[in-house]
């Protein structure tokens, strides 16, 4: 099983919790990325231009259903925390951001409250040119 280590700070306390996951998409390939500036211009002689001069990843970790009241804490505490990190395979402390600064909500599985699945999205922090 994959496992997905999150670096935040807690009441001033660096923190870390490594938690199993199910999948995690977009870190080690480029599955899903945006585009900076990513703006498009037309010309005044109806050519169409491109302006991007970097990229960066999309994430979305699927931790599963998450049983323990302290690893959905620490997904919790994780999100709230602005200078946020995640290792995970070759990858050390990437900088995200939240894919929605609104917020996240676990799915019952099958209505069940017992079965809490946590997904979230997010966005690298910083912007690159080359895939490393």
């Amino acid at each position: 099983m994959e496992q997905v280590t999150l670096k935040y700070t807690k009441a001033g306390v660096p923190t870390t919790k490594t938690l199993n996951v199910k999948a995690v998409m977009g870190v080690d390939s480029p599955e899903d990325i945006e585009l900076f500036p990513g703006d498009q211009h037309d010309m005044l002689d109806g050519a169409v231009e491109d302006d991007i001069v970097a990229f960066r990843r999309r994430v979305m970790i699927d931790f599963g259903v998450v049983d323990a009241l302290s690893d959905q804490l620490a997904i919790l505490d994780f999100v709230l925390d602005k200078n946020r990190k995640i290792t995970f395979g070759a990858y050390s402390d990437l900088p995200v951001a939240l894919g929605d600064p609104k917020g996240y909500a676990a799915k019952w599985l099958d209505g069940f409250k017992s079965s809490k699945k946590f997904v979230l999205t997010l966005r690298q922090a910083t912007v690159q040119e080359s895939w490393t």
